[in-house]
């Protein structure tokens, strides 16, 4: 399958979000891709396909563009090229000759989802400073994703995001309160790998960083946390994070929020993904 977005750039251009929840719990976003929308399911495959990619290069620029050059053009990449992108897709995807296990590929696929949704729909009047993407492996411990944006006033506020798939005839509640359960638990820790970045980014990024661990221990106003689901359009709910703001009630509610989205039979769609990276090798 060749990339194709027929003038479709933007993952929210096919998946439309609705923003639900209100003044007094935290507000979350619902989209839902139906099954039957086929060209649009190509269309979304394709942008997560790409994105994983970018970010799996982003180091290495010049990988991305010979993988997104030969699924341009519907062609295979020359061997030396395809070996040296393999230690790049490896560690994440798996290798068609030994591919990771779909629960697997299906978490990560979610986190791509979610990397891709915070970055082209930002809260308002807040503007996006940094955020960490998925883990180079699959199997990197540690928290799933953390965003940092600056409030007019140039406060830095982050909330640290838990992401999860859910496939299974059980409610995705369940899910989203494992969730709650995991960033109770271990932000702290999470949050404390992150510190480790500081010295990559400008001094009032750093400054925030460094804090990152301490700021949520004391639950200060610039700490926050968000839960993320990709699931399939036959699981996915009317409504969601209903409780979020008992589970954290010394967090700002601003600084609560929520993601629930369906993609056809998730699934396939996270396989399609991968298949997608795959395709040229």
């Amino acid at each position: 399958m060749a990339i194709s977005t027929a003038g479709k750039s933007r993952l929210t251009d096919v998946l439309p979000l609705q923003e639900r929840g209100g003044t007094s719990r935290c507000k979350w976003f619902r989209g839902l891709l139906s099954v039957s929308a086929t060209a649009d399911l190509e269309t979304a495959v394709a942008i997560v396909a790409d994105a994983a990619v970018r970010w799996q290069c982003r180091g290495a620029e010049p990988r991305y563009q010979a993988w997104r050059q030969a699924v341009t053009k519907r062609q295979s990449m020359p061997p030396e090229e395809s070996r040296r992108l393999t230690p790049f897709i490896q560690p994440a995807f798996g290798l068609p000759s030994k591919p990771r296990p779909p629960e697997h590929i299906q978490g990560l696929v979610a986190e791509y989802i979610w990397y891709i949704l915070a970055q082209e729909n930002l809260p308002a009047d807040l503007q996006l400073r940094r955020i960490e993407g998925p883990g180079f492996s699959v199997t990197t411990p540690g928290g799933d994703g953390l965003v940092v944006y600056q409030r007019e006033d140039a406060t830095l506020i982050f909330r640290l995001w838990e992401i999860k798939q859910h496939d299974s005839e059980g409610p995705v509640s369940r899910t989203v309160g494992r969730a709650y359960s995991q960033l109770s638990e271990n932000a702290e820790f999470y949050l404390a790998q992150l510190t480790t970045l500081a010295d990559n980014y400008a001094p009032d990024l750093a400054q925030l960083y460094a804090g990152l661990s301490d700021l949520w221990l004391e639950r200060d106003p610039r700490a926050g946390v968000g839960v993320a689901v990709s699931t399939s359009e036959t699981y996915l709910p009317k409504t969601c994070f209903g409780t979020m703001h008992k589970r954290f009630p010394d967090l700002p509610v601003d600084q609560l929020a929520g993601l629930v989205v369906g993609l056809g039979s998730f699934p396939a769609f996270a396989a399609a993904v991968r298949d997608q990276i795959w395709t040229v090798l």
